[in-house]
C-alpha cells in the first residue's frame, strides 16, 4: 500500500529462499542450541493473477530428509523438479495499481518446515 497515493498493487518480483535456513546468528545461544535454529524448507505458496483476484496453489516436500517436490493446483498434484519450484517463485505476471481510499473505503538437529 502507498501511503502518499493512496494506491495498492500486488508486488511481482523475484522471490528467492534457502532450503535451509539457519536462524543462529539471530538467536543467542542461550536460547537455544545450534541446532534447534535450523529450518528447512517444506512447501510455498503461490499467487497468480491480479491484486484482489487470482488463484493460489502451492509446492510441497511432505519429506524434508527427500529432494520430491509436488505442485498442488485445486485437484492436481503433480510432481515437479526443484527448479521448477524456484522458478515460479515470483509474485506474478501481472502488475496492475487500484486506488483505494485513505479512509477505509503477508541436542539433535530439529527438522522442521520454514512455513
Amino acid at each position: 500500500y502507498d501511503w502518499e497515493t493512496g494506491e495498492t498493487s500486488k508486488i511481482n518480483d523475484c522471490v528467492k529462499f534457502p532450503l535451509q535456513l539457519s536462524l543462529s546468528e539471530i538467536i543467542s545461544e542461550e536460547e537455544e542450541g545450534d541446532d534447534d535454529t535450523i529450518y528447512d524448507l517444506q512447501s510455498i505458496v503461490i499467487h497468480r493473477g491480479e491484486y484482489g483476484s487470482g488463484h493460489y496453489y502451492s509446492y510441497v516436500r511432505p519429506d524434508i530428509r527427500s529432494d520430491d517436490w509436488y505442485r498442488f493446483d485445486d485437484s492436481q498434484v503433480t510432481q515437479v523438479d526443484y527448479r521448477e519450484v524456484v522458478a515460479d517463485a515470483y509474485g506474478g505476471r501481472y502488475r496492475r495499481k487500484r486506488s483505494r481510499s485513505v479512509d477505509g473505503n503477508n541436542a539433535r538437529k530439529k527438522q522442521r518446515g520454514l512455513f
